[in-house]
This record gives structure tokens, C-alpha cells and sequence, in this order.
């Protein structure tokens, strides 16, 4: 004997699913743009001190120098190698800031 079982989808299954992704997607958006709110405070910080309106890119160049100014400053007993390793972290930095601020 033959067991033939059919299955039929509905629309409300695909309704329902595309009710969650849609509700996902502005979940992660809301999450991205409250992870992005302090990174917006920040340019719009630089922003003001510089006097010219900065990109994100150019707002990381200057968190990344002053994070390497700090590397390199603050830690009096780290061994040699850590703070030449973070001095060229410092210049690279420092180079970065001069070519990406320089642009206009």
C-alpha cells in the first residue's frame, strides 16, 4: 500500500517569515546605529576643533595617532621592542593624519 502525504504551504508561513526578517533588519540597524552613536560624537568632536567637517575615515586616522601617541608614552617599564613597535605605529599614524587631513 501506497502512503502519499501531501504538504501545502501557506501564506501566512511566508508572510510570517518575512515578518521576522524585516523586524531582524531593522533590529541590527537600530544596534548599528546606537554602536556608530559615540563614533558620530567623535567626528562631530574633531569636526568642530579642526574647523572643517571630517569623514569617519579621517576620524580614525586621529583615534588611531592618539592611541599610538598613548602606546608609546604611557608605558615607562615596557621592553624596548613593544615601544619601537609602537613608536613606528606612531609614525605611520602621524603620516596617515597629515596625507588624509590634507585633502580638501
Amino acid at each position: 500500500m501506497e502512503k502519499n502525504v501531501t504538504l501545502s504551504a501557506s501564506s501566512q508561513t511566508e508572510v510570517n517569515f518575512q515578518s521576522v526578517a524585516n523586524s531582524l533588519q531593522t533590529a541590527v540597524a537600530k544596534m548599528a546605529q546606537k554602536v556608530m552613536a559615540p563614533l558620530e560624537w567623535l567626528r562631530s568632536y574633531y569636526s568642530n576643533i579642526c574647523e572643517k567637517q571630517l569623514t569617519m575615515g579621517q576620524t580614525g586616522t586621529l583615534v588611531s595617532a592618539q592611541l599610538a601617541f598613548i602606546a608609546t608614552a604611557l608605558p615607562a617599564d615596557a621592553p624596548w621592542l613593544f615601544r619601537i613597535g609602537c613608536g613606528v605605529w606612531l609614525a605611520v599614524s602621524l603620516l596617515q593624519c597629515k596625507k588624509f587631513l590634507s585633502k580638501d
